[in-house]
Parts: C-alpha cells; sequence; structure tokens
C-alpha cells in the first residue's frame, strides 16, 4: 500500500514502515532514522481516527463467491481480489 501525506509532496510504502503512530495530533512515522509527519490535525483523537482509516484500507479486500454458471454447464472457484491501494492523508 501507497500512503500520500497531507501536503500531496510525499509517498510513502507502507510495506517499508516499521512505525505509524499519533502523538499530539500528529501522525508521524520514522524514516531512516528521522521523523516524518504524515498529517497535522486538530486534536489527538482526530489522529486516532487517520490511523484506524489507514488499518481499514489496509485491510480491505473484494471477495466473490463461487457458484455455478447460469449460462454454461460450468463451476466458478470462490475467488478474492486485493485491490491496489493508496491512501490518501486527509487535509483536516
Amino acid at each position: 500500500m501507497i500512503i500520500m501525506n497531507q501536503k500531496r509532496d510525499v509517498l510513502l510504502n507502507f510495506g517499508m514502515l516499521q512505525t505509524i503512530y499519533a502523538h499530539d495530533g500528529l501522525v508521524r512515522t520514522d524514516v531512516q532514522g528521522a521523523k516524518l509527519t504524515l498529517g497535522e490535525y486538530v486534536d489527538q483523537r482526530r489522529a486516532r481516527e487517520i490511523l484506524d482509516e489507514i488499518v481499514d484500507v489496509y485491510a480491505s479486500y473484494m471477495n466473490r463467491p463461487g457458484g455455478p454458471m447460469a449460462t454454461v454447464d460450468f463451476y466458478v472457484q470462490p475467488q478474492t481480489f486485493i485491490p491496489h491501494k493508496v491512501y490518501r492523508m486527509p487535509e483536516e
């Protein structure tokens, strides 16, 4: 998954990050020993909501149940799709 920061000038590969955290209304991460602010929000509660949204996007997938086809004598296997994921840090 890719995360775009609030200013829209940095993209981060989520798989390369060790930690994303909320502190004093900031959503931050550590990149190669440096602290990078992904977004600045009105309070700590909103920053935690942003972390919840990131988790929801990361955990999302699409599922299609299998079953017999209506037009031909054939059975379709169940499938799960993992869509490309981009999370854009909200302005507010």
